[in-house]
């Protein structure tokens, strides 16, 4: 009878909907204990079974948010025309290139605070573009990796990482470049500054500093 033909197709969808939940909650628990292979091996079991059930996009966003390109890069302190370590940590990235652009801002400028990827040809001009390979992540596991970058003259720049030929979140740094450095020493509440040579560690004679306050998001 009608009936018992709507009970069977209700019956149906439910163990439908318990086998794509079974699938999906047992890919996030190896995802979190990171056994990403098997996380997406058991989506890709599910998506095979039932390819047509409605509700299996929720399989195939789970395996897309697993095997999603991602990059961020972590610029170290480093001096002018000398070489710079990249702290990368990727996933699903077999390349990415770093676009630098030179900032015709003075350093006390409260502009530096403002500048994004989307309106840094606002402040400066295109300098360079490096490209980095990097091992495949075959296990879809984020991967810690150290590079060298060479650095240009004295200046600020507006490092933009970002995927090659995929798409994905990248990352941005504002390079200070200069060959000094500060240091500042204490004792009877009274303070003493130096500045060094950044490579040789030596003090810089005759070198003048300049202090500024902060006001409303500007040095004064």
């Amino acid at each position: 009878c009608l009936c018992y033909h709507i009970s069977w197709l209700q019956f149906i969808h439910k163990t439908l909907s318990f086998f794509v939940w079974f699938y999906l909650s047992l890919s996030k628990l190896l995802y979190r204990k990171n056994k990403s292979v098997e996380s997406v091996e058991s989506l890709r079991e599910g998506i095979a079974r039932y390819p047509n059930y409605e509700r299996i996009n929720a399989l195939k966003n789970e395996e897309k948010y697993i095997l999603r390109p991602e990059l961020w890069v972590n610029v170290d302190d480093a001096c002018p025309n000398d070489s710079v370590t990249l702290k990368v940590t990727y996933r699903n990235l077999t390349k990415f290139s770093v676009y630098l652009y030179k900032i015709n801002l003075p350093v006390e400028s409260p502009l530096l605070r403002k500048i994004t990827e989307d309106n840094v040809t606002q402040y400066g001009t295109f300098f360079r573009k490096e490209s980095f390979l990097l091992e495949p992540t075959l296990d879809y596991n984020s991967k810690l990796v150290e590079l060298k970058m060479k650095t240009p003259a004295v200046g600020i720049y507006y490092a933009v990482m970002k995927p090659v030929d995929k798409e994905g979140n990248g990352s941005t740094s504002l390079l200070y470049l200069t060959g000094l450095q500060m240091i500042q020493r204490s004792w009877n509440n009274q303070c003493e500054f130096i500045v060094l040579d950044k490579r040789t560690g030596h003090p810089v004679p005759n070198a003048k500093l300049s202090f500024y306050d902060r006001k409303n998001g500007e040095y004064v």
